[in-house]
């Protein structure tokens, strides 16, 4: 499947900065917390679509652990020191 894909991909090299979610809401969620885990920036796009679903259990989540994020019509940017 193109989401199952789209996760390999991007857990193939963790150290970039800008990876690619596609629609799938899964890899969505699984690929935000676990780059979260990480210090830095870091920018996920997904479908606009996905993006409009409900996140606030998400973001309240990140928020939790001390990660900023930057929500956007395309892609989130997270902002992390590692979780707190």
């Amino acid at each position: 499947a193109k989401d199952v894909v789209a996760l390999q991909t991007a857990l193939a090299d963790l150290h970039k900065t800008e990876f690619h979610a596609e629609e799938g809401g899964t890899t969505f969620r699984f690929l935000v917390l676990r780059l979260s885990r990480l210090p830095g920036r870091k920018i996920i796009f997904a479908n606009p679509q996905l993006l409009k679903r409900p996140q606030h259990s998400l973001i309240e989540i990140l928020n939790q652990l001390g990660v900023q994020c930057d929500v956007f019509q395309d892609h989130w940017v997270i902002q992390s020191q590692g979780w707190q």
